[in-house]
């Protein structure tokens, strides 16, 4: 079942557990999580956690609220798919992930009616196998440098960095960097970096600001730079998921139910959902 989920302001839901398995991604606010093992994740617009089935949590929504894209997985699916099902535990990703742009692309193509059968399968297949492959990624060892790279990269993807000044910041070879960076992350510096600028253009766009300034503040070129990146990262030209995202808060979103086989109109947020069984 794909649904958006809105939280008008700050709540706190008690402790609860989920019978299916389920991925949600913030669009809007933050909310923090915590488990009974005693971890706790904080939640910032357009990242994305995997949840397994029966997995008990208790949420604390943010002060201005929070708005999500949660996508069901029931039973018969997973088992079906079991191979690519990750550990049972959760799995956190960040927008610079794999796993976040997919669930961002799933998005995009839940507001814009297209979401079919065919495409939201193959998208949560990908999915349950990049949240497999993060969970592998985050317990392996990496080292002190890894991390100042990215708290780097989180705090200055608006900057032109070049690889050299990347290196001396997190003191080690630029090679070195390149070859590490790619190898765990399955992505270059330069575009995990206009990730980090799409995910701010997102944040962006839902307050409105103009297109050619969102360009210049997340650090693209120019605007006709900007719109490239952002369609191919998220299907979408940022003219048009903005436009999306109007509708959505107007009422319009678009839903399929496969037991009608058709696409429609959603009445209410409540009914912008479908059950993934296929």
């Amino acid at each position: 079942m794909m649904s958006a989920i809105h939280h008008g302001g700050a709540r706190n839901l008690p402790r609860h557990s989920h019978e299916a398995a389920f991925i949600s991604l913030v669009m809007r606010g933050n909310y923090r999580e915590q488990f009974v093992q005693g971890r706790t994740i904080e939640y910032k617009p357009f990242t994305v956690g995997y949840h397994p089935p029966g997995m008990t949590h208790k949420d604390e929504v943010g002060v201005n609220g929070v708005d999500f894209f949660n996508i069901e997985i029931n039973h018969s699916f997973l088992n079906r798919n079991a191979e690519y099902v990750p550990v049972n535990s959760i799995v956190p990703g960040e927008f610079g992930t794999e796993l976040a742009l997919l669930a961002t692309r799933l998005y995009t193509a839940f507001l814009s009616g297209d979401a079919t059968p065919l495409t939201t399968e193959s998208l949560v297949l990908e999915m349950l196998a990049e949240a497999a492959q993060i969970k592998h990624i985050h317990d392996t060892p990496h080292s002190a440098w890894l991390d100042r790279t990215m708290e780097l990269l989180h705090a200055r993807y608006h900057e032109s960095l070049t690889v050299h000044e990347v290196a001396k910041e997190a003191d080690v070879h630029p090679v070195h960097l390149s070859r590490v960076f790619r190898a765990r992350h399955k992505q270059t510096l330069g575009e995990y970096v206009n990730k980090l600028r799409v995910r701010q253009a997102i944040i962006s766009l839902q307050d409105g600001e103009d297109l050619a300034e969102i360009a210049i503040n997340t650090g693209f070129f120019d605007q006709s730079h900007f719109s490239r990146v952002f369609k191919h990262t998220t299907g979408s030209t940022p003219a048009k998921f903005r436009e999306m995202m109007i509708g959505k808060r107007n009422g319009n979103e678009r839903y399929f139910d496969f037991s009608m086989g058709r696409s429609s109109r959603a009445q209410s947020k409540n009914d912008a959902s479908y059950m993934l069984t296929a």
